[in-house]
């Protein structure tokens, strides 16, 4: 399996399995449908703050060329395949939204 990043993205995967490593403890005490809940809760705030620092635009810098006289932006593009990081909190939010009603219907 080939993971695809730049950036910051690979921090993003980490704090997936993060995320992950914390719902399989509480798996024990709250079950499983609550921990997962807790698991991608975690993910997503984590992820949430890792694309806020990162897109931040006091990070921003400008570049100008001496010659053109043309300025130039740059900016944090950090990707998870291909995926900005700052989507991935929404996409496990939703992850998790479908995944916790598969169960309650399951039951």
């Amino acid at each position: 399996m080939f993971i695809i990043w730049s950036g910051w993205g690979l921090c993003t995967l980490a704090i997936g399995f993060v995320g992950a490593f914390i719902a399989v403890l509480l798996s024990h005490s709250l079950g499983f449908p609550a921990a997962l809940a807790i698991g991608f809760g975690i993910a997503a705030l984590g992820n949430h703050f890792l694309a806020r620092w990162r897109n931040d635009p006091s990070r921003q810098r400008e570049l100008v060329d001496p010659q053109s006289g043309e300025t130039v932006i740059l900016r944090d593009r950090s990707t998870l395949f291909f995926i900005p990081i700052a989507a991935w909190t929404y996409i496990v939010l939703v992850l998790l939204v479908i995944l916790e009603g598969i169960m309650l219907l399951g039951n």
